[in-house]
């Protein structure tokens, strides 16, 4: 989480501009995360999160081949970043 609170700090800083109006609905909790509509945390494009994020969703035991749509389903419930559902 430390690797996600860093990444999400650089970003708000650096590239406010590339978040493209969205910044508006994140908000920081009492946690220090960045969260989108105060629940699914904020991936930014910045570092490899996203990357680690799809791979364990996709090879977690419970996953038998769901599908983009699926694996997009269930992580919305906790992640955001923009272009996710083409991701």
């Amino acid at each position: 989480m430390e690797q996600l609170k860093n990444v999400q700090e650089t970003t708000i800083k650096d590239d406010a501009e590339g978040m493209k109006g969205k910044i508006k609905e994140l908000e920081q909790g009492t946690d220090g995360i960045w969260r989108f509509h105060r629940k699914r945390i904020w991936v930014p494009r910045q570092g490899d999160l996203r990357d680690k994020i799809l791979e364990e969703a996709h090879k977690s035991r419970y996953t038998m081949h769901p599908g983009n749509n699926k694996m997009y389903q269930d992580l919305r419930n906790n992640f955001w970043w923009i272009g996710m559902k083409k991701t």
